[in-house]
């Protein structure tokens, strides 16, 4: 989606499945929870543009998110049900529940941590870098 051209924003509300990358000038806004189908790159393109799950993320595949400096948050937990493959973040990351994986966790940004955060990969010779 916006693979050619950059939508201009995304919002979804419902139930979300992503497979394909994302790319849009603006904020992305996910007010569900977002099923992770295929290897998925979420990229918000504009300076200040932010990246918003609103809920869960799910699912055995590998997600990588870049933002702006309107950062990128994750207040739902992550991997909670299905753990992703891999998680990389690019932007000012905010951590608002659990992050589970089968693999790496990398975090290329300051991260912020709001309640009782629980990041684990759970596949040997796995790491979490910040």
């Amino acid at each position: 989606m916006g693979g050619t051209t950059a939508l201009a924003s995304l919002t979804t509300n419902g139930t979300t499945t992503l497979k394909n990358n994302v790319t849009t000038t603006g904020n992305q806004t996910y007010n569900d929870a977002v099923s992770i189908t295929g290897a998925v790159q979420a990229k918000a393109t504009d300076a200040n543009s932010a990246i918003a799950f609103k809920s869960t993320v799910n699912g055995a595949n590998d997600l990588s998110v870049t933002s702006g400096t309107g950062g990128i948050g994750f207040d739902g937990a992550v991997g909670g049900t299905t753990a992703l493959a891999s998680l990389t973040t690019n932007g000012t990351t905010t951590l608002k529940n659990n992050v589970t994986t089968t693999g790496n966790q990398t975090y290329n940004d300051a991260v912020s941590i709001t309640g009782a955060v629980q990041a684990k990969a759970t596949a040997d010779n796995s790491t979490i870098a910040f």
